[in-house]
């Protein structure tokens, strides 16, 4: 640090050196260009002078360009102003009848204008001079041009004196500027140094809090910024550490079976529910190889599968070791190039599916028997046994013993039907406005997250006698379904219908929309649309399923109006109860 420190000293150092050298340069430039125009104006007015007092004679100027010469340092030359020759030059005769039109003094005025200058190196005095031409008119006609010359050296040494004065108060007023800029410099980093430590500790143990103290003037304001983002990272630090330990009480309560790995091949999380799906003793040490912890031969196989061109695999499969039936979802995330699983326990759906079979292959059973013998002797009954008194008889005291046993079969199965229903559900007022806004409440994050526009149109103290607990998780599976499949930034509509003799309940979204082929199967148990979708969405396949089952006990019908592309509408039509 501090070897970076003199760095950016010295950098300062060259930088400000660097401005000082060139704002002299700039200055010099400016000032030497001042001196020589003054100087300029001077010979111009000492040339209009020799002009006006020759009353523009060229004999009379010849005879006062000897005499001022004399006097002073300069050279006069006049040129004729029609073939640019010299006329007369004060320095050297030997140079009259010489060409000066290639001069840009003289050219200048040739070209019609009133004055003109230039600076170079003469070759005949070999010095630089100085050049001003002004013009010669005779009947308001160019007749000739007089040019004086002198030495820049003259009044550029007579200026040098003002210049080293000029350097001098520049030096001393850039030297204070330096140190005032260098004292603001070190009270502007003051704070910086005082913080530095500060910000340092607040990474390091951002569960601790440090203050500032100081009654210092200077950076006062980002002291108390400070303290309060130190404050601030230690309240979200702690309610970090709450939301971690949130989240792993969660993986462990969860019934799905939930795991996790690296990019380096290692376990990185196992919940409870995972670990009892594949036989394994929790808690599972994590940072190990996944093959070393995860024994199931085909959910490693899937494991293996998994990559960045085939990124998610689904799969029910029969473990090894526990015989469960497990529904596994396993996707490869390519910008961290982790793998999540996710596993659903079937075991029991799946025996309670064959118990149903076998239900209904028992029952069908039943029922044939009794059935067969009804048609078998009403046939016989029709066929002309109807005409012996005896045998008719007795054909119906069979069939009234086998109607009475079909009856008790099927009071037998309606019986068995009722012991399943758990509740007998109560009907109560239900205020649907608030319903629905409470349901809202617990997705507000999800919301917000994919900045959704929910327009909910319903009256205000809207009620109807209902069963509560069968219209709330109708309406929280379609809300939630909405907000799950919703694309971002797009529109949710949820709309309350009364009508004469019952209500509607819709839910409308822009979603990916469903194919009209798939309207009567969405409806039915653990049937998915996009099977990938649904599961990265955190969907059971039982959502639909509940919707149709509760909306039929409360009487009501459930439609879909939707095709691919153009989002989904659900319509719930439900009818009033009576008190």
């Amino acid at each position: 640090m501090k070897k970076i420190k003199e760095h950016e000293f010295i950098l300062w150092a060259i930088g400000l050196l660097a401005l000082y050298l060139l704002s002299w340069q700039v200055i010099s430039y400016f000032y030497n260009q001042q001196v020589t125009l003054q100087q300029a104006n001077y010979l111009k007015q000492q040339a209009q002078t020799l002009i006006r007092i020759a009353d523009g004679q060229k004999e009379q100027l010849i005879a006062l360009s000897d005499d001022y010469v004399q006097s002073a340092n300069e050279r006069i030359t006049l040129i004729d102003a029609k073939n640019g020759k010299i006329i007369y030059d004060t320095f050297n005769e030997q140079l009259i009848n010489d060409l000066r039109t290639t001069r840009p003094e003289v050219k200048a005025i040739m070209d019609g204008n009133t004055t003109a200058q230039a600076i170079r190196y003469s070759q005949t005095l070999k010095k630089e001079l100085i050049y001003v031409t002004v013009p010669i008119k005779e009947n308001q006609q160019l007749s000739m041009i007089l040019r004086i010359a002198e030495p820049t050296s003259l009044f550029i040494q007579q200026a040098k004196g003002m210049k080293h004065s000029i350097f001098l108060v520049y030096l001393i007023m850039y030297g204070l500027i330096t140190l005032f800029l260098l004292r603001i410099i070190l009270k502007r980093n003051q704070p910086i140094q005082t913080i530095l430590p500060i910000l340092r500790k607040m990474t390091k143990q951002p569960n601790q809090t440090e203050l500032i103290l100081t009654d210092s003037k200077y950076g006062s304001e980002l002291y108390q910024l400070i303290n309060q983002l130190n404050e601030t990272l230690r309240d979200t630090y702690q309610a970090y550490t709450d939301t971690e330990e949130q989240f792993q009480a969660l993986l462990k309560e969860l019934t799905i079976g939930i795991f996790m790995i690296q990019a380096d091949g290692n376990l990185r999380l196992m919940n409870h529910a995972m670990c009892e799906q594949l036989g394994l003793v929790p808690p599972i040490k994590e940072n190990q190889a996944f093959a070393k912890v995860i024994n199931d031969p085909q959910l490693i196989q899937m494991i293996y599968q998994v990559h960045q061109t085939q990124g998610f695999i689904h799969q029910e499969i029969t473990t090894a070791q526990t015989k469960r039936r497990l529904d596994i979802s396993v996707r490869f995330f390519t910008e961290d190039h982790q793998i999540l699983g996710v596993s659903y326990d079937l075991t029991k759906i799946r025996h309670l599916e064959t118990m149903q079979k076998d239900f209904v292959s028992n029952v069908s059973h039943e029922l044939k028997t009794p059935v067969t013998s009804l048609i078998g002797f009403t046939e016989t009954l029709l066929d002309g046994a109807k005409d012996d008194p005896e045998l008719t008889e007795q054909f119906l005291q069979i069939m009234q013993k086998d109607a009475l046993r079909l009856q008790a079969l099927i009071q037998e199965i309606i019986q068995l039907s009722k012991t399943n229903e758990l509740f007998a559900y109560e009907s109560q007022e239900v205020d649907l406005s608030l319903l629905c806004q409470q349901i809202l409440t617990n997705y507000q994050e999800s919301i917000q997250n994919k900045h959704l526009q929910i327009d909910f149109v319903a009256q205000s103290n809207l009620k109807v006698l209902t069963k509560k607990e069968l219209l709330q998780p109708i309406c929280k599976n379609l809300i939630e379904n909405a907000i799950q499949y919703a694309p971002l930034n797009s529109q949710i509509q949820i709309q309350w219908c009364l009508q004469e003799n019952h209500y509607q309940f819709i839910v409308k979204d822009n979603g990916l929309g469903i194919d009209p082929k798939e309207h009567e199967r969405i409806f039915e148990r653990f049937y998915r649309v996009d099977k990938a979708r649904a599961r990265h969405s955190g969907g059971t396949g039982l959502g639909l399923a509940i919707v149709k089952d509760y909306t039929e006990k409360l009487g009501g019908t459930v439609a879909i109006k939707s095709q691919l592309g153009k989002g989904a509408t659900f319509i719930i039509t439900i009818p009033y109860l009576k008190r």
